[in-house]
């Protein structure tokens, strides 16, 4: 009798006989067994923002802020981006599957852009958590190809802004140029208007800016000003807050460096103001008038003036290990950026008395050390416009104005210019103003500057180094 060989064919089969196939091997000594495999998210190390689900049926943020209550971690570790809380992300993060191929040197960039570089600037020593921009950028990194390979081009220029190397690696080449190709691919096709390609152009300019490069990250902000306006205004991006922030971030940082006009208008104030009451913060504004010396200003002006002063207020006395929604912060400060560029733009003259004048200038400083991080010499921009602005007031005759009021601008542009290439001139000025009013401690420079606005947690430190470097400077003079 002739044997026959019978073959199974794999291809052309349905579904359910692929079934049935599997179902005939899986017969034999495993045959009804369950297998109990650990969850890939066990793998993770516990941190104070991932915890196991509960059984009590706890929402993420009633359980994050239980663990906070209890964790005595430092201040790094609380405001770190949870999902780099543990010191890597490593081969559980390999083992899920993204859009975009993952590797041990791209999973070690991203370790060092959203756990060093990112937190290097935002201000989380006041309790700002930036966890919502790094979770969106995060899933943007890993779902779009083009973000992909431009992270990699950012963390390898913060790498050599910060850290002086790495920007120039045949790796960082590759993809900077990988980049372009896929920007000017996705420009041409139906994906031009989309809110990946916006944040694409977003981070090409961020990496220009690192690299100093200035011309080629003018040409990607009049490109991102141009695609905004064929969506149809920055209104269209609401559905995306953290992509709409990082433009008006983008604005505000132009207008504060090169002194160009503001391409957009944005003032969430009511809604900031309605988020923080929501989260036990109040804006009380006869608190805010008490604190105020001068009432006779511009009624546009005195408005602004009273919300950094609350804002003054709400950092002063916050609880150390609040930690505040990125979000509702960032409104806050670009409604009040937005209204300050409105009320006086750098690109024109100032048409405004000197007092006006010393209070803008003040209230921008502000809240450029509010909103940039200062306590390193490095600083991706130095706010050249501002700094120019402020230097014309501070070379005016203000002997009518209050001594106390010119101190104060004095002391928030010191912290901001210090240990520049020429601030020697803002160190006499400082000294012949201490001198002046009979002071020579920073317990009396205190008492003075601080009844304006003034942080003590953000401003105090740097302000301290001032005065010491003052005093050694001037002691001879």
């Amino acid at each position: 009798m002739d044997q026959k060989f019978l073959f199974v064919d794999g291809v052309q089969i349905g579904k359910t006989a692929r079934k049935q196939i599997r179902r005939h091997v899986m017969n034999g000594k495993n045959a009804g067994k369950k297998v109990h495999r650990r969850s890939r998210l066990d793998l993770i190390r516990p941190t104070p923002y991932y915890q196991k689900p509960s059984a009590s049926g706890q929402c993420e943020h009633q359980i994050i802020e239980q663990e906070h209550q209890h964790e005595h971690s430092s201040k790094e570790q609380r405001l770190a981006c949870p999902i780099m809380n543990h010191r890597s992300l490593g081969n559980p993060f390999l083992t899920l599957s993204y859009p975009v191929e993952t590797t041990s040197y791209t999973i070690n960039v991203f370790n060092e852009f959203f756990s060093h570089v990112v937190n290097r600037f935002y201000p989380c020593r006041l309790g700002v958590s930036p966890d919502d921009a790094k979770y969106w950028w995060l899933r943007f990194i890993l779902s779009d190809e083009a973000a992909y390979h431009v992270i990699i081009a950012v963390a390898e220029a913060c790498n050599q802004f910060l850290d002086g190397g790495g920007d120039n690696s045949a790796t960082a080449l590759y993809h900077r140029q990988r980049t372009l190709t896929l920007v000017a691919e996705r420009l041409a096709g139906k994906d031009a208007l989309s809110d990946s390609t916006l944040g694409v152009i977003v981070m090409m300019i961020v990496q220009e800016q690192m690299r100093k490069v200035v011309p080629e990250a003018h040409i990607h902000y009049e490109g991102l000003r141009r695609l905004i306006e064929l969506r149809g205004g920055l209104d269209q991006l609401e559905h995306s807050p953290t992509l709409l922030l990082k433009i008006c971030k983008m604005d505000n940082l132009y207008a504060w460096q090169y002194g160009r006009p503001m391409a957009y208008f944005r003032d969430r104030m009511p809604y900031a103001r309605a988020m923080l009451e929501a989260e036990g913060f109040s804006f009380d504004r006869s608190v805010a008038e008490s604190a105020i010396h001068h009432h006779n200003l511009n009624p546009y002006l005195y408005e602004i003036l009273l919300d950094v002063t609350n804002v003054s207020i709400l950092f002063n006395k916050i609880p150390p290990k609040t930690r505040l929604n990125y979000l509702t912060f960032a409104e806050l400060v670009h409604s009040i950026c937005y209204r300050l560029s409105r009320f006086q733009p750098l690109h024109e003259p100032s048409s405004l008395s000197d007092l006006e004048d010393v209070y803008h200038i003040g209230l921008m400083m502000f809240m450029i050390t509010l909103f940039m991080q200062f306590d390193h010499s490095q600083r991706v921009l130095k706010c050249d416009a501002v700094i120019s602005r402020l230097r014309s007031i501070l070379y005016r005759d203000l002997a009518e104005l209050d001594n106390d009021l010119v101190l104060w601008i004095l002391f928030l542009g010191g912290i901001w210019i210090t240990d520049g290439p020429d601030d020697s001139w803002l160190h006499w000025k400082i000294k012949k103003m201490t001198l002046s009013m009979g002071i020579d401690s920073w317990a009396e420079i205190y008492s003075v500057i601080s009844a304006f606005p003034w942080i003590r947690n953000l401003h105090n430190t740097p302000g301290i180094a001032l005065w010491e470097s003052v005093y050694e400077s001037c002691q001879f003079c």
